[in-house]
């Protein structure tokens, strides 16, 4: 048994932590800010604990209210950089978050209109979509790492730009408009059936674990 094995303090414990796992770099936010993240986790849980116990909403509005608690919380409480002070919240991810929440609660205030709507979108809602796409690329760079950035952003290349893929790579592609509908606008990207998984039954299973 060797007995010279060195015993790492609690710090080098979290410095460790930090270096490997993204889920450990969280903040440790304080006073209203604290507050803020306290009511945002305790709406997030109970709007799960309702919709499971009393049914969901539809697909697309369960969907973004999840996908806007998620992203609010995430640039709350993850920085954007590894070596940013923990202890305090910079203006940029504050507009971030609310950025998250108007991206977010488009779906649900707009939705008869949404869902009644033919053909493409317009103007207005490609700005929201493109904001979307580029504010989960973001929360998942933080809260996961940049690899998993670069695969999506690889499939997000090849979609757009299809035409000049050699080979039998080669496909049609979508435009920019297509690209975006398809991505928030449907239930075949972000909002796609993979999106269903968290939400609502498992999410209690979430909650018991850390019981």
């Amino acid at each position: 048994m060797n007995t010279n094995n060195e015993v790492l303090s609690q710090k080098e414990q979290d410095a460790l932590m930090e270096k490997y796992d993204p889920e450990a770099r969280t903040r440790k936010v304080t006073g209203i800010t604290a507050a803020i993240v306290f009511i945002g986790l305790l709406s997030f849980s109970l709007f799960h604990l309702y919709t499971g116990a009393f049914g969901q909403f539809t697909a697309y509005i369960q969907r973004t209210v999840h996908l806007g608690f998620a992203l609010t919380l995430v640039f709350l409480l993850f920085p954007a950089r590894r070596k940013t002070a923990k202890n305090s919240v910079p203006w940029y991810d504050y507009l971030l978050a609310l950025a998250s929440v108007i991206v977010c609660g488009y779906w649900p205030f707009f939705y008869e209109t949404l869902v009644q709507q033919f053909g493409g979108i317009n103007t207005a809602q490609l700005i929201i979509g493109i904001a979307a796409i580029l504010l989960v690329l973001e929360a998942t760079r933080r809260a996961v790492g940049l690899p998993i950035i670069i695969i999506a952003g690889a499939f997000m290349v090849y979609a757009l730009f299809g035409p000049y893929m050699p080979g039998i790579l080669a496909h049609r592609g979508l435009s920019i408009e297509q690209f975006v509908h398809t991505m928030f606008f449907t239930t075949q990207g972000i909002l796609g059936t993979l999106y269903k998984f968290p939400q609502p039954l498992s999410f209690y299973f979430y909650c018991l674990a850390h019981f």
